[in-house]
């Protein structure tokens, strides 16, 4: 919104305020936005900063909880081969709940993150949900390695959470395949 919702002046600004969050025994400082309007001094938060606002608050609870990321939900299910369909028919969830996820709309419960971690972390889990939810493994052994193996040269994981999400598969994978000599993740230290 470029104007006032009072007097319908564009002459408007916006107000940066730290705001103290507290949840579970912990305080976080956020950054919320607010308009006043020069003309006639009406003070309002937009939808849109609103939207932001519920954002933020959403972030910081998983944070505080130690809930994944939309960027690691999406690589755990990128890494895998699945749509987020698929995702969804795979760890349940409703139809369009890993887009939600994804896009940072809604935070993954407890449990669904203590399962992608699962599937994520433990050799076999994924094979086991996935035939669980009456559906073939998208991607095969070789080819994960070497889509793992591209993403890690050309990607470098700014945080050691997402760092986690790449490097840790890429380790029972290489265990799992010791034997295998075309292995294209020899060459990258893990």
């Amino acid at each position: 919104m470029n104007h006032c919702t009072n007097c319908e002046s564009s002459n408007i600004q916006i107000i940066n305020e730290q705001v103290p969050f507290s949840y579970k025994s912990k305080t976080v400082e956020l950054v919320l936005h607010s308009t006043v309007c020069r003309d006639c001094g009406d003070e309002y938060v937009s939808a849109d900063q609103i939207k932001e606002a519920d954002n933020l608050y959403r972030q910081a609870r998983a944070d505080i909880d130690g809930i994944l990321k939309p960027e690691e939900i999406r690589e755990i299910r990128k890494c895998f081969g699945y749509t987020q369909e698929e995702a969804s028919q795979i760890f349940g969830g409703g139809s369009r709940a890993f887009g939600k996820y994804e896009r940072g709309e809604v935070n993954v419960s407890t449990s669904m993150n203590s399962l992608m971690l699962v599937a994520r972390d433990v050799p076999g889990a994924m094979d086991y949900l996935v035939e669980r939810a009456g559906m073939k493994p998208k991607v095969e052994l070789k080819q994960l390695k070497a889509q793992m193996a591209e993403l890690l040269s050309v990607h470098k994981p700014r945080n050691k959470h997402l760092d986690f999400v790449i490097r840790k598969p890429i380790s029972w994978i290489s265990e799992v395949s010791a034997n295998d000599d075309s292995d294209p993740l020899t060459e990258l230290s893990v």
